[in-house]
């Protein structure tokens, strides 16, 4: 059982994927990461070799984010143009971005915790005068949070919370927790047997997998530049009450956290600037470029949509 001192706020993140490209697992002989007790008793199952081979993966991604982002091909200035603008000097912040990465060693590890089903509101007993609605104790990993700090990747354990779509969090810049909505998606644990496939018309966001999702979470962990910055939401074109169009209600939709292709791609065309410090427009960099075998930037066939794979 691990022990770790009390946080004072936690850093949440949807995908809540340093990364480490060329991401050193092995530092100076000793091995740089943990995978939690809690993921050899995942719903019933041990999936450790599935985290194992999901931290490869990250490393892989690593190694590919930096190779092939340094080309000039057309899918990749495609996807570069999507999440970013077509501003070369953005490209290349994203590209010393990878370069920083593929020749980062980490100084510390870091954990890979399965699920947070063992994190329970508790009595508060540290705030004066105590919350009457409590406070969130993780027992095994030691740290407490108080209750309107915290949300738990089941959003309904939070009594008032509204969905949360949480996927991850790292807590402690080290304790790496991937929630069920990561670890049960339909495409599974690993990128690795769709790295090849040509994925005509299937959705990028499909396979942020355990994989690209850790590498969000790192990216998070040791690259300070990188943040989860905010977006104005998009329309609501299904909603018969309101006009898409008016100007009044464009100025009154909501900043929300520019997590997800779409709204990563919305963040670039309006803002550049803060696309290169969101760490979902590179994490979703990194997954696109992985993926090789398609072109996920191109938005000249709107039949298909932003980041579906075109040929």
């Amino acid at each position: 059982m691990l022990g770790y001192s009390w946080a004072p706020a936690p850093t949440l993140h949807r995908f809540s994927p340093l990364f480490l490209l060329s991401f050193a697992i092995i530092c100076n002989g000793v091995q740089a990461y943990i995978i939690d007790d809690t993921c050899k008793n995942y719903k019933g199952s041990d999936i450790t070799a599935d985290m194992q081979k999901a931290i490869s993966e990250v490393q892989d991604m690593a190694g590919d984010a930096f190779a092939i982002t340094l080309t000039e091909d057309e899918s990749t200035n495609h996807l570069l143009d999507a999440l970013f603008s077509t501003d070369r000097s953005k490209h290349d912040i994203v590209r010393e971005y990878f370069a920083t990465f593929h020749s980062f060693s980490p100084s510390q590890d870091f954990v890979v915790i399965c699920d947070d089903a063992h994190v329970q509101l508790q009595p508060d007993y540290t705030n004066n005068p105590p919350d009457p609605r409590g406070v969130w104790l993780d027992p095994i990993h030691g740290w407490l949070q108080n209750f309107d700090a915290f949300t738990p990747c089941d959003h309904t354990r939070k009594p008032g919370a509204q969905p949360s779509g949480m996927n991850a969090y790292t807590m402690n810049q080290r304790l790496i927790y991937l929630c069920p909505q990561t670890l049960d998606k339909p495409k599974g644990r690993s990128l690795a047997p769709y790295k090849d496939q040509e994925l005509f018309g299937q959705s990028i966001d499909d396979y942020m997998l355990a994989p690209a999702t850790l590498f969000h979470e790192l990216l998070h962990t040791h690259i300070t530049a990188l943040n989860d910055e905010q977006v104005q939401a998009y329309p609501d074109f299904n909603d018969p009450n309101v006009n898409p169009f008016d100007q009044t209600y464009l100025a009154s939709l909501p900043m929300i956290t520019a997590y997800g292709f779409s709204l990563c791609w919305k963040l670039g065309s309006e803002n550049p600037s803060r696309a290169v410090t969101n760490c979902d427009n590179v994490a979703y960099c990194a997954l696109g470029v992985y993926l090789h075998k398609n072109d996920w930037g191109n938005v000249a066939d709107f039949s298909v949509g932003f980041g579906h794979a075109l040929p």
